[in-house]
């Protein structure tokens, strides 16, 4: 079925994710309403007609890349993401990403990425309460032998370690790697039977 030229610039003002064409000086020939709906916030009293001064304060990762990858067509610093925070007190970030799809010609895709950094920040959150808890069980166990109760000191040591088991697990399932709980590395004995040798 033949799309007509009305079909795509319809097509390119509803996407939900923000779209904006320049020419190689970064001058803006057109953006959609989502692009300026999570660009607003960086351009401030600033319009939306040159992408050069929003990519200098948001990516200038992304600006080297496209000065070095010139002259190169399809995606721009393929393999690496840009992310960049457009308001500080609110915490909102996007993904920008870059495509030449003609000499003299770019697509930028603007994406939401507050979700994904809500995410990275609870995981973080997560990763401190768990090394804390690691962490107070070694302090309690290392009284507890001091106050001469190897018993409850190995109870603390175990609750520590299964704790450190069942964080790397989740985060080996997360990945794909493994069932939440199961730790399967590498070489994993060889420090255990150092501990224990007479």
């Amino acid at each position: 079925m033949a799309v007509s030229y009305s079909d795509l610039l319809q097509f390119f003002y509803q996407c939900p994710v923000g779209l904006v064409e320049t020419d190689e000086a970064a001058h803006v020939t057109l953006v959609n309403p989502a692009a300026a709906r999570l660009l607003a916030p960086v351009l401030g009293n600033d319009d939306l007609s040159d992408l050069l001064p929003v990519l200098e304060r948001l990516s200038p990762e992304l600006l080297s890349a496209l000065t070095r990858e010139r002259t190169a067509l399809g995606p721009i610093g393929a393999g690496r993401r840009f992310t960049a925070c457009t308001n500080a007190e609110q915490a909102t970030w996007v993904e920008l990403l870059a495509v030449r799809v003609e000499p003299g010609r770019l697509m930028f895709v603007v994406l939401d990425a507050d979700r994904e950094q809500e995410l990275v920040r609870r995981e973080r959150v997560r990763a401190l309460e768990v090394n804390d808890q690691i962490v107070q069980s070694l302090v309690a166990a290392e009284t507890a032998f001091g106050l001469g109760r190897p018993d409850r000191a190995a109870e603390l040591v175990s609750s520590a370690s299964a704790a450190g088991r069942r964080w790397i697990g989740e985060q080996l399932a997360q990945a794909g790697g493994a069932a939440a709980g199961v730790v399967r590395r590498r070489d994993a004995a060889e420090p255990v039977a150092e501990a224990v040798e007479p």
